[in-house]
């Protein structure tokens, strides 16, 4: 899923396992691992103006500083692959996993986009832990201070 930004940003912030994590466009590696600009959020991920609250983990990427992309689906046949164009080792063995891509299910997902100039500072990011209610966008659901820009139910197949 791609959110477009309203203006370009220099850095993104994202909720982790322990701590809320803020990096550059730039892309981390080391260890043998060529490096990418992905990286994980848990709780929700935050660029510029947008605040993605997530009902689970992902990863994501902000794109030469103009939007922001979730990965909402990642179907995997083994883990891990002995030779790998972007590592110098394999990172485990190399074990299939018979339909772990579950060709044709559907799979649920959610996510809110809050808009705030401050990001999720202003969102209340952090304390948004409680489940995510479906609302219309621009209408702030009863009690809510009215600062809910969408909430978003999705689903989505995935292809063999």
């Amino acid at each position: 899923m791609h959110i477009p930004l309203p203006a370009a940003v220099e850095s993104s912030a994202s909720e982790g396992q322990f701590s809320i994590t803020r990096r550059g466009l730039t892309a981390e590696g080391g260890g043998g691992e060529f490096p990418l600009p992905t990286f994980p959020a848990y709780t929700f991920v935050s660029a510029g103006p947008a605040t993605v609250l997530l009902h689970d983990a992902t990863e994501y990427e902000v794109v030469d500083g103009k939007e922001l992309a979730l990965t909402l689906l990642r179907a995997v046949g083994s883990i891990s692959v002995n030779v790998h164009p972007l590592r110098d080792e394999p990172a485990a063995s190399e074990i299939p996993i018979p339909g772990a891509q579950e060709a044709g299910t559907v799979v649920d997902v959610e996510y809110a986009v809050i808009a705030s100039a401050q990001g999720y500072r202003d969102a209340d990011a952090v304390q948004a832990r409680r489940p995510l209610q479906r609302s219309r966008p621009g209408r702030p659901r009863p009690g809510s201070p009215g600062r809910l820009g969408s909430s978003t139910h999705g689903r989505t197949a995935a292809q063999g």
